[in-house]
């Protein structure tokens, strides 16, 4: 206690009361993670490129590459994938995200991804990790079944060149 016996000053959170529209925008992201396909685990990584709009839309686009953790038949495969989902966000700046990742090419399923949502102090830099992911039938829209996967990602906000 200070001043006798008023307690002392609340401080200010990092960031005021957030919502989504506060960090409309294009950002871009690095993951990395694990998976487990037929019994046998892989490691994952990538990077990419994702926009958020003001009602929490996002789109984008990203590259990856894996590799079994075992067996000596172990060799890097690649492929690239369209994003599309919604995030939410809370005033706590916490929320939650689902994204659908379509194969364009290379290897790898289609997967649903469902992530935690974590501002990191303030609205140019996020972190997601995963929750919960199935693998998907995007053609016929049905879901195969769990994709055992998790994976962690930070994104940054992308500075737009000045004209």
């Amino acid at each position: 206690m200070t001043n006798g016996n008023k307690p002392p000053p609340i401080p200010d959170p990092p960031f005021s009361p957030l919502a989504i529209p506060a960090i409309v925008g294009t950002f871009a992201y690095r993951f990395n993670g694990y998976a487990v396909t037929q019994d046998k685990p892989f490691y994952l990584l990538g990077i990419g490129q994702l926009s958020i709009d003001s009602s929490g839309k996002i789109t984008g686009d990203h590259q990856s590459s894996s590799t079994a953790l075992q067996g000596q038949d172990a060799t890097v495969m690649t492929g690239e994938y369209t994003l599309t989902g919604q995030m939410t966000l809370q005033s706590n700046g916490g929320g939650g995200a689902a994204i659908l990742f379509q194969k364009k090419s290379g290897q790898g399923l289609d997967v649903l991804g469902e992530f935690f949502v974590r501002l990191a102090g303030n609205v140019d830099q996020f972190w997601m990790m995963s929750s919960k992911a199935l693998a998907v039938n995007s053609k016929e829209g049905e879901i195969i079944g769990e994709a055992v996967e998790l994976a962690s990602l930070e994104a940054v906000r992308l500075a737009l060149p000045k004209p």
